[in-house]
């Protein structure tokens, strides 16, 4: 299988494309107010990746940018864990059964904890989640920046105007240097950004266990024996 290279370093002057990432990079947020327009804007710092596509940005074929902000994958897998067990307490207590309070615990010094985070980590990688979305860690050596691996909230969006966005990724001193994704990885996230926003919940999903399938009692296909080089 061929082997693509998932990032390079750029320097501030780099023009700006999809898949740049940014790490604790000011981003806006909406809060609610309880007095009209009943919402407050305020700002935040976070971890993003630029998702508007590179050729609306390199035509400028838009004011706007958009952001998914990334996080550990350590965090993810510990998210979903804890959310499966609150789930698991939330059935019990509606159940009648064993009713559980207290905090979440994950104990992550036993191996069976680390092997569910690692099978969180898989079903992400898989893209069974569709919400999130697996970017590798740096494999090579990069000059100036080092990143572990870490999960796109593609339902999380953000966004900036681009003059402001230029005005701080040009800064030198505040980011001399980012990450860049690069092909065929920027446009997989690409992709799943896309199917996170186009997906059709259906009333009725198929129960394949419930199939009528009707299978004779033997199948025979033909085999030819490979050919082997002697």
């Amino acid at each position: 299988m061929v082997s693509f290279d998932w990032y390079i370093e750029v320097p501030h002057t780099e023009n700006l494309t999809q898949g740049d990432i940014f790490f604790n990079f000011p981003v806006p947020i909406i809060e609610y107010h309880d007095k009209y327009p009943f919402f407050r804007p305020k700002w935040t710092k976070k971890d993003v990746v630029l998702i508007t596509q590179a050729c609306d940005i390199e035509q400028g074929k838009t004011t706007e940018l958009t952001f998914c902000p990334i996080v550990p994958a350590e965090k993810a897998a510990a998210d979903l864990m804890s959310l499966d067990v609150k789930n698991s307490r939330d059935n019990q207590w509606k159940n009648g059964g064993k009713k559980e309070e207290g905090p979440i615990i994950l104990d992550f010094t036993k191996e069976s904890t680390l092997k569910k985070a690692r099978n969180k980590i898989n079903e992400i990688r898989k893209g069974e989640l569709t919400s999130l979305h697996l970017l590798n860690e740096t494999t090579v050596q990069t000059e100036n920046m080092v990143m572990n691996s870490k999960v796109v909230l593609l339902k999380d969006t953000y966004q900036l105007p681009l003059k402001t966005v230029l005005s701080i990724a040009h800064d030198a001193e505040a980011y001399p240097h980012r990450l860049r994704l690069l092909p065929p990885y920027r446009e997989h996230l690409a992709q799943a950004f896309a199917s996170m926003y186009s997906r059709i919940g259906l009333p009725k999903v198929i129960n394949h266990r419930e199939l009528r399938l009707n299978f004779p009692p033997t199948i025979e296909f033909p085999y030819e024996k490979p050919k082997i080089e002697e």
